[in-house]
């Protein structure tokens, strides 16, 4: 029971249905269908939502952490420094790295609000480096212990 509304000499308790229905304007209700069809995400749109975000994960994420991780390892470098800022300083250049990669528009320029994103992208990266750091770095390039 959600509801109770009375209409003149008559009272009868809603259910959800019938308060989807009084809010979408629609005789039949507010399905999952119509709302995929008026929010623009029916026919893929949220498949393509949902590839963007991961995209967008991998590559603020995971590819610098790889990066910075790789060349750590191969030079034995042990120093938060190395992992927390290298790291950050790609993940924040990504967006520039991947436009002068793909040779498209704008590869060179920027706006503020590139800026902004730029600054929590080299926060993320900050994070993602840190925490490597703590799991891995700090025995980047030690010899191998005997179980």
């Amino acid at each position: 029971m959600l509801i109770k509304r009375t209409q003149g000499q008559r009272s009868e308790v809603t259910s959800r249905g019938s308060v989807a229905e009084g809010l979408s304007g629609q005789a039949g209700g507010l399905d999952r269908r119509t709302f995929l069809r008026r929010s623009g995400l029916a026919g893929g749109g949220l498949a393509a939502l949902a590839r963007f975000v991961w995209m967008a994960v991998l590559t603020v994420c995971v590819v610098p952490v790889v990066a910075v991780a790789s060349l750590g390892e191969i030079a034995r470098v042990r120093a938060l420094p190395w992992y927390a800022g290298a790291t950050g300083v790609v993940a924040a250049s990504a967006p520039w790295l991947i436009r002068a990669i793909l040779h498209l528009p704008r590869a060179a320029g920027y706006n503020f609000a590139e800026l902004r994103f730029a600054i929590v992208f080299f926060v993320a990266g900050l994070i993602s480096g840190s925490v490597y750091w703590l799991l891995a770095g700090r025995d980047a390039g030690a010899p191998l212990r005997e179980l």
